[in-house]
């Protein structure tokens, strides 16, 4: 093309799959032309799987100032994504976000939330903690605590706070997540804490309708693109799906079927 500066090739990397112009479930959730693969089975244009021969070659230009990465291996045989120079990482991602419009008031919608999600129970665990319990303990634990998969670790209602200003709208934010689920993609890069636990909110509009929303976990836990940390993310997707049918809300196929 005639352009001066140093060209890199994306061999071996996991650049292809960042950007979607490679796709392989195990690494990364399905994405092309800002679809899922749920959504491209349901258009028209690609019938079936069609749109994988559609697919389309990518030519990515960086600039030789850019950051560059390497992979390190940790002591429990994940891998850690890490700059050359050691001092930054930049990972661009999309983050699909859900919101749903629920089918009862925001005070209905809140109680059967907080009842199907409970409050974590800070001092049993900080006793189990204290005493060096086995893991196996706080399995069990956990599994008590979490009814339907998760526990609430904060929450805080912003209504009163954000009144002061004028607004009409309601909202009540949670952390909502399960150290045990956690756990298992931490072993391989414990910054997936970043996104763990979830982030949700209930949130009532100027005309009383009640919405819950998050981010699609497999959207934000994919950007390590570690295999088993994916695998977790899809797991959540289904747990969060199994969650919204408890609570008689609707579930999109994004998490049902990713």
């Amino acid at each position: 093309m005639g352009w001066s500066f140093p060209w890199y090739s994306s061999l071996g990397s996991d650049f292809n799959y960042n950007f979607h112009v490679t796709h392989d479930e195990n690494i990364a959730p399905i994405e092309w032309n800002f679809m899922s693969k749920q959504e491209l089975r349901h258009d028209d244009k690609y019938a079936g799987d069609s749109w994988r021969t559609a697919v389309p070659p990518g030519v990515a230009p960086a600039g030789a100032g850019q950051q560059r990465c390497r992979r390190s291996n940790d002591s429990q045989g994940g891998t850690m994504p890490q700059p050359s120079d050691g001092t930054i990482e930049i990972v661009q991602h999309p983050v699909r976000r859900i919101t749903i419009q629920v089918d009862a008031s925001f005070d209905e919608f809140r109680t059967r939330y907080e009842t199907a999600v409970p409050v974590f129970q800070h001092e049993r665990f900080a006793g189990l903690v204290e005493k060096q319990a086995s893991w196996q303990d706080i399995l069990s634990a956990t599994g008590d605590n979490a009814p339907h998969d998760f526990i609430l670790y904060w929450s805080h209602d912003f209504t009163a706070l954000m009144r002061l200003a004028g607004d009409r709208g309601r909202c009540v934010e949670y952390l909502m997540g399960n150290h045990t689920i956690a756990q298992r993609m931490y072993r391989y890069n414990p910054a997936i804490l970043l996104y763990a636990p979830l982030r949700t909110a209930i949130v009532e509009d100027a005309d009383k309708i009640a919405w819950f929303t998050l981010d699609q976990p497999s959207s934000c836990f994919g950007s390590f693109n570690t295999p088993q940390i994916t695998k977790v993310g899809l797991e959540l997707d289904h747990k969060v799906a199994a969650l919204l049918e408890h609570l008689g809300a609707r579930v999109p196929g994004e998490l049902a079927y990713s």
